[in-house]
Protein backbone atom coordinates (compact mmCIF):
# COMPACT_ATOMS: atom_id res chain seq x y z
CA UNK A 1 0.00 0.00 0.00
CA UNK A 2 1.39 3.39 -0.99
CA UNK A 3 2.30 6.34 1.17
CA UNK A 4 -0.68 8.26 -0.18
CA UNK A 5 -3.18 5.70 1.15
CA UNK A 6 -1.38 5.51 4.49
CA UNK A 7 -1.60 9.28 4.84
CA UNK A 8 -5.31 9.08 3.95
CA UNK A 9 -5.95 6.62 6.78
CA UNK A 10 -4.15 8.89 9.24
CA UNK A 11 -6.07 11.93 7.98
CA UNK A 12 -9.40 10.13 8.37
CA UNK A 13 -8.65 8.93 11.89
CA UNK A 14 -7.53 12.40 12.95
CA UNK A 15 -11.04 13.66 12.15
CA UNK A 16 -12.39 11.60 15.05
CA UNK A 17 -10.75 13.77 17.70
CA UNK A 18 -11.90 17.03 19.22
CA UNK A 19 -10.01 20.15 18.17
CA UNK A 20 -9.61 23.64 19.58
CA UNK A 21 -9.82 26.72 17.38
CA UNK A 22 -9.84 30.29 18.65
CA UNK A 23 -10.64 29.17 22.16
CA UNK A 24 -13.60 26.98 21.15
CA UNK A 25 -13.72 23.17 21.30
CA UNK A 26 -15.13 21.36 18.27
CA UNK A 27 -16.19 17.74 18.58
CA UNK A 28 -16.65 15.28 15.69
CA UNK A 29 -20.35 14.94 14.85
CA UNK A 30 -22.39 11.98 13.66
CA UNK A 31 -21.95 12.88 9.99
CA UNK A 32 -18.17 12.94 10.37
CA UNK A 33 -18.24 9.57 12.10
CA UNK A 34 -20.32 8.00 9.32
CA UNK A 35 -18.12 9.49 6.61
CA UNK A 36 -14.90 8.32 8.24
CA UNK A 37 -16.33 4.84 8.83
CA UNK A 38 -17.41 4.51 5.20
CA UNK A 39 -14.13 5.87 3.84
CA UNK A 40 -11.99 3.53 5.96
CA UNK A 41 -14.18 0.56 5.06
CA UNK A 42 -13.80 1.40 1.38
CA UNK A 43 -10.02 1.52 1.75
CA UNK A 44 -9.95 -1.80 3.58
CA UNK A 45 -11.96 -3.44 0.80
CA UNK A 46 -9.48 -2.45 -1.91
CA UNK A 47 -7.01 -5.27 -1.26
CA UNK A 48 -5.71 -7.61 1.48
CA UNK A 49 -2.77 -5.25 1.98
CA UNK A 50 -5.06 -2.26 2.39
CA UNK A 51 -7.25 -4.20 4.82
CA UNK A 52 -4.22 -5.08 6.95
CA UNK A 53 -3.09 -1.45 6.93
CA UNK A 54 -6.45 -0.21 8.15
CA UNK A 55 -6.66 -2.89 10.84
CA UNK A 56 -3.16 -2.11 12.12
CA UNK A 57 -4.06 1.57 12.34
CA UNK A 58 -7.26 0.77 14.26
CA UNK A 59 -5.46 -1.52 16.71
CA UNK A 60 -2.87 1.20 17.32
CA UNK A 61 -5.70 3.66 17.97
CA UNK A 62 -7.17 1.35 20.61
CA UNK A 63 -3.80 1.04 22.32
CA UNK A 64 -3.35 4.81 22.37
CA UNK A 65 -6.86 5.81 23.45
CA UNK A 66 -7.82 3.08 25.93
CA UNK A 67 -7.10 5.45 28.82
CA UNK A 68 -10.28 7.33 27.89
CA UNK A 69 -11.17 10.75 26.59
CA UNK A 70 -11.50 9.78 22.93
CA UNK A 71 -14.82 7.97 22.83
CA UNK A 72 -15.68 8.72 19.20
CA UNK A 73 -12.38 7.34 17.95
CA UNK A 74 -12.44 4.29 20.23
CA UNK A 75 -16.05 3.44 19.40
CA UNK A 76 -15.51 3.75 15.65
CA UNK A 77 -12.34 1.65 15.77
CA UNK A 78 -14.19 -1.14 17.59
CA UNK A 79 -17.19 -0.99 15.27
CA UNK A 80 -15.03 -1.08 12.15
CA UNK A 81 -12.91 -3.94 13.46
CA UNK A 82 -16.14 -5.82 14.10
CA UNK A 83 -17.43 -5.00 10.61
CA UNK A 84 -14.15 -6.27 9.11
CA UNK A 85 -14.19 -9.33 11.41
CA UNK A 86 -10.55 -8.56 12.12
CA UNK A 87 -9.56 -11.67 14.06
CA UNK A 88 -6.06 -10.29 14.54
CA UNK A 89 -7.58 -7.64 16.81
CA UNK A 90 -9.21 -10.09 19.24
CA UNK A 91 -6.41 -9.99 21.82
CA UNK A 92 -6.39 -6.18 21.88
CA UNK A 93 -10.18 -5.96 22.08
CA UNK A 94 -10.25 -8.39 25.02
CA UNK A 95 -7.49 -6.42 26.76
CA UNK A 96 -9.62 -3.28 26.62
CA UNK A 97 -13.01 -4.94 26.83
CA UNK A 98 -13.92 -2.96 29.96
CA UNK A 99 -13.46 0.42 28.26
CA UNK A 100 -16.59 2.49 28.68
CA UNK A 101 -17.50 6.15 28.07
CA UNK A 102 -17.60 7.37 31.64
CA UNK A 103 -20.62 5.38 32.70
CA UNK A 104 -21.68 1.85 33.59
CA UNK A 105 -24.61 0.40 31.69
CA UNK A 106 -26.01 -2.98 30.71
CA UNK A 107 -26.58 -1.71 27.16
CA UNK A 108 -24.22 -2.94 24.46
CA UNK A 109 -24.22 0.61 23.13
CA UNK A 110 -21.76 1.47 25.90
CA UNK A 111 -19.58 -1.62 25.39
CA UNK A 112 -17.70 -0.97 22.12
CA UNK A 113 -15.15 -3.78 22.47
CA UNK A 114 -17.86 -6.25 23.46
CA UNK A 115 -19.82 -5.41 20.31
CA UNK A 116 -16.75 -5.99 18.15
CA UNK A 117 -15.97 -9.32 19.79
CA UNK A 118 -19.54 -10.51 19.29
CA UNK A 119 -19.04 -9.87 15.57
CA UNK A 120 -15.89 -12.05 15.68
CA UNK A 121 -18.07 -14.93 16.86
CA UNK A 122 -16.64 -18.25 18.01
CA UNK A 123 -13.07 -17.22 17.13
CA UNK A 124 -13.16 -14.85 20.12
CA UNK A 125 -14.34 -17.45 22.64
CA UNK A 126 -10.91 -18.77 23.81
CA UNK A 127 -9.59 -15.29 24.69
CA UNK A 128 -12.90 -14.33 26.27
CA UNK A 129 -12.84 -17.52 28.33
CA UNK A 130 -9.37 -16.61 29.62
CA UNK A 131 -10.52 -13.11 30.52
CA UNK A 132 -13.60 -14.45 32.29
CA UNK A 133 -11.62 -16.82 34.51
CA UNK A 134 -8.28 -15.10 35.09
CA UNK A 135 -8.27 -11.78 33.20
CA UNK A 136 -6.62 -8.77 34.82
CA UNK A 137 -7.89 -5.31 33.95
CA UNK A 138 -5.34 -2.82 32.66
CA UNK A 139 -7.89 -0.01 32.96
CA UNK A 140 -9.35 -0.48 36.45
CA UNK A 141 -8.36 -1.19 40.01
CA UNK A 142 -10.54 -4.32 40.02
CA UNK A 143 -11.38 -6.97 37.46
CA UNK A 144 -15.16 -7.22 37.98
CA UNK A 145 -16.18 -5.15 34.94
CA UNK A 146 -13.74 -7.00 32.69
CA UNK A 147 -15.19 -10.35 33.73
CA UNK A 148 -18.76 -9.12 33.41
CA UNK A 149 -18.16 -7.79 29.90
CA UNK A 150 -16.37 -10.99 28.86
CA UNK A 151 -19.35 -12.98 30.09
CA UNK A 152 -21.71 -10.66 28.23
CA UNK A 153 -19.82 -11.24 25.00
CA UNK A 154 -19.89 -15.01 25.51
CA UNK A 155 -23.64 -14.88 26.16
CA UNK A 156 -24.28 -13.11 22.85
CA UNK A 157 -21.92 -15.35 20.89
CA UNK A 158 -23.53 -18.45 22.37
CA UNK A 159 -22.79 -22.05 21.52
CA UNK A 160 -21.25 -24.98 23.38
CA UNK A 161 -17.79 -23.46 23.89
CA UNK A 162 -19.18 -20.22 25.27
CA UNK A 163 -21.46 -22.11 27.64
CA UNK A 164 -18.58 -24.28 28.87
CA UNK A 165 -16.47 -21.18 29.53
CA UNK A 166 -19.28 -19.65 31.59
CA UNK A 167 -19.78 -22.88 33.54
CA UNK A 168 -16.07 -23.09 34.34
CA UNK A 169 -16.08 -19.51 35.59
CA UNK A 170 -19.19 -20.19 37.67
CA UNK A 171 -17.40 -22.82 39.74
CA UNK A 172 -14.64 -20.30 40.59
CA UNK A 173 -16.70 -17.14 41.05
CA UNK A 174 -18.10 -15.11 43.93
CA UNK A 175 -21.78 -15.27 44.85
CA UNK A 176 -22.36 -11.87 43.24
CA UNK A 177 -20.81 -13.01 39.97
CA UNK A 178 -22.70 -16.29 40.01
CA UNK A 179 -26.00 -14.46 39.62
CA UNK A 180 -25.20 -13.04 36.18
CA UNK A 181 -23.19 -16.11 35.16
CA UNK A 182 -26.21 -18.29 35.91
CA UNK A 183 -28.37 -15.94 33.83
CA UNK A 184 -25.94 -16.15 30.89
CA UNK A 185 -25.77 -19.95 31.02
CA UNK A 186 -29.56 -20.24 31.19
CA UNK A 187 -29.98 -17.83 28.26
CA UNK A 188 -27.64 -19.89 26.08
CA UNK A 189 -29.47 -23.09 27.06
CA UNK A 190 -32.80 -21.41 26.27
CA UNK A 191 -31.51 -20.28 22.90
CA UNK A 192 -30.30 -23.78 22.08
CA UNK A 193 -33.68 -25.25 23.04
CA UNK A 194 -35.47 -22.70 20.84
CA UNK A 195 -33.31 -23.53 17.84
CA UNK A 196 -34.04 -27.21 18.28
CA UNK A 197 -37.77 -26.56 18.57
CA UNK A 198 -37.85 -24.07 15.71
CA UNK A 199 -39.57 -21.43 17.87
CA UNK A 200 -37.61 -18.27 18.67
CA UNK A 201 -38.61 -15.66 21.22
CA UNK A 202 -38.35 -12.00 20.34
CA UNK A 203 -35.73 -10.45 22.67
CA UNK A 204 -36.45 -6.76 22.75
CA UNK A 205 -33.48 -4.62 23.73
CA UNK A 206 -30.90 -7.40 23.95
CA UNK A 207 -28.71 -5.74 21.32
CA UNK A 208 -28.48 -2.18 20.07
Amino acid sequence: MGEKESDEITHLLNQLYSTEREGAIYHPNADTRREVFSALLAIAQKSPEARSQVIRALIQLLEQDADGGANTAFFLACDLLGELKALEAIETLVRYIDYEPGRISTSLHYMPAVRALIEMGKAAVPKLAEALVSGKSVLRANDHTLRYYAGNALLHIGGTQAKEALEMAYSQSTEEEREWLRFAIEEIERGEAERQSGVTRVRIGKRE
